[in-house]
């Protein structure tokens, strides 16, 4: 006989498949032929109607001309894993169309270094580039702050994974690390390391064998007993450049770490060689887009740069005379404009950066010791007329095209502010303050930037709740405004003292203090400044915003 435990057992066994025979649902088998990598365009209607999840939004996504989310139903795709295996965090197909054909139209002419064909469709692009296809989707999707932050963890996530524990290298990482650099103030405010991806960019050039002349027959078949390439680099290292894409991505790395070093003077630099002044002619002669022409124009305007800053940078003195110094560096500036090309003279972006190396020269010039007091007054007065003609080409441009700069472009901006700021109160023999304060005023120049970047957030006005654009520039423009009251304080501070010291003489009860000797580190010029506005200037633009 049973006992009455094993009894009591079978009767709740026996109760609990009833109970799941009952509620049992049968789940529809998914379709073979939609995934990911099967969907090519024409993509499949979708509904305009509202959903609850916000996938009604996809209607409007697919017919504006310039995308905006609803904000009052957010596109929030579903979390799921890709189907290539690689990626947490899928999006829809009409979604990811939209994203990349923007990105080809509007952001990929600002960094010519990685170039997305125009005759693929995103589902072949993702097939052949998955890692570049999405670092392109993450940056085109600054108007959906939610998913793009998203986007831009799983890119770091699957960096992590596939290039430090599957040791995997491959062109397609390469390409995707470079997009992701050049718009990298999208997630910066997430995750501050823009320097060490730019050091496994440096490292996959390497491994890949990028940074190298493809070797000759009696070199390749040299070898010794231990393969130290496999050793060094993995068995998947090769050797020599063989398509157009290898070299611009190589060139992409070399311009990006050169503009780094130059901006942050902290970093070393790829060095020019001989190997990518063969790129540079290889991609020019033939001429697979016209893009191409730019980026050379923009890697040999680098290599001018780099022959200057060895000297000066780091070093109390020049080994030349400064007058000489600066007559050599703009006597090559002028060359290089000659020889740009016709079609390329009335380029924006190429003349912020030309712009933008001579300021940098000169404030490099600013750190030095210098022969004669009026040496170094040339130089900060031609700074003055330097930094008013970037200003003028960087307002400039059209509205719609500030939200689609790259970081480098944003960093010359910030970099100039506070070259304008040191110039306006540092305390020099000769040095005319009212001059400055006159011919270039720091408050002058944010008045104009907040005009543009209002003009900026009026390109989303008449919607019923904000907008992410708006928001962003609007926030912009607030931090543009803390910096104008920061300088008027330290006129009206600076004022008082004047007037003290005058009340004091005319009291008899001291003497007018001696000229200050220049101190061009301008210690306790930001003391009464926020910090957070010059460190968050990138930060805030991709701040996380609840919408």
């Amino acid at each position: 006989m049973k006992s009455a435990k094993v009894s009591q057992l079978e009767e709740r066994i026996e109760t609990l498949t009833k109970l799941i025979t009952s509620c049992k649902t049968v789940f529809p088998t998914p379709n073979a032929g939609s995934t990911p990598e099967s969907s090519t365009l024409p993509t499949p209607p979708v509904s305009t109607t509202q959903e609850s999840n916000g996938q009604g939004e996809l209607g409007a996504v697919l017919e504006c001309g310039y995308w905006v989310p609803n904000l009052n139903h957010g596109i929030r795709a579903p979390l799921e894993r890709d189907g290539d295996g690689m990626f947490s965090f899928y999006l829809p197909e009409a979604y990811q169309e939209k994203l990349l054909n923007f990105f080809r139209a509007e952001m990929n002419h600002h960094f010519p270094f990685v170039i997305v064909p125009s005759i693929l469709t995103a589902g072949l692009f993702r097939k052949d580039h998955p890692f570049l296809f999405r670092a392109c989707i993450a940056a085109a999707a600054h108007c959906d702050p939610p998913n793009q932050k998203r986007l831009g963890e799983d890119l770091l996530k699957t960096i992590g994974e596939r290039m430090l524990v599957r040791s995997e290298k491959s062109l397609d990482l390469l390409q995707g690390l470079l997009v992701l650099i050049a718009w990298y103030q999208f997630y910066n405010h997430f995750n501050p390391q823009i320097m060490n991806l730019l050091h496994l960019c440096m490292a996959l050039t390497v491994d890949l064998g990028l940074n190298r002349p493809q070797p000759t027959g009696a070199q390749s078949q040299l070898r010794v007993v231990i393969d130290t390439a496999s050793l060094l680099h993995g068995k998947g290292c090769t050797q020599g450049l063989r398509t157009a894409d290898e070299r611009r991505a190589l060139l992409g790395c070399y311009w990006l770490s050169a503009k780094m070093s130059y901006s942050f003077k902290r970093v070393d630099a790829m060095r020019f060689t001989a190997h990518l002044e063969d790129c540079c002619q290889v991609l020019l002669a033939e001429a697979e887009y016209p893009s191409d022409i730019a980026l050379v124009q923009h890697v040999r305007l680098q290599r001018v740069v780099e022959r200057y800053i060895p000297q000066a940078l780091g070093q109390p003195c020049l080994p030349v005379p400064v007058r000489s110094f600066v007559k050599c560096f703009e006597e090559d500036i002028q060359k290089f404009r000659q020889s740009i090309p016709r079609d390329l003279l009335k380029d924006a972006h190429l003349e912020i950066h030309i712009l933008g190396a001579q300021i940098g020269m000169y404030e490099i010039i600013q750190m030095t010791d210098c022969d004669l007091p009026i040496h170094r007054i040339e130089a900060w007065s031609a700074c003055l007329n330097r930094v008013g003609e970037f200003w003028d080409c960087f307002l400039s441009q059209p509205n719609e095209q500030l939200p689609n700069l790259t970081f480098m472009s944003w960093l010359h901006t910030v970099h100039i502010l506070l070259v304008v700021a040191k110039l306006s109160f540092i305390p020099a023999e000769g040095w005319d303050l009212d001059y400055v304060r006159t011919k270039c005023s720091f408050a002058t120049l944010t008045d104009r930037l907040i005009e543009k970047l209002s003009a900026v957030a009026k390109l989303e006005t008449g919607f019923p709740s904000p907008r992410p654009l708006a928001i962003r520039f609007n926030m912009y423009c607030e931090k543009m405004r803390m910096c104008k009251r920061w300088y008027e304080a330290k006129i009206n501070a600076e004022e008082a003292v004047k007037a003290s010291e005058q009340a004091a003489v005319f009291a008899g009860r001291s003497a007018i203090p001696g000229p200050a000797s220049p101190d061009l580190d301008c210690p306790g010029l930001f003391d009464t400044f926020d910090d957070t506005v010059w460190q968050d200037f990138m930060y805030d633009w991709a701040a996380p915003m609840q919408f």
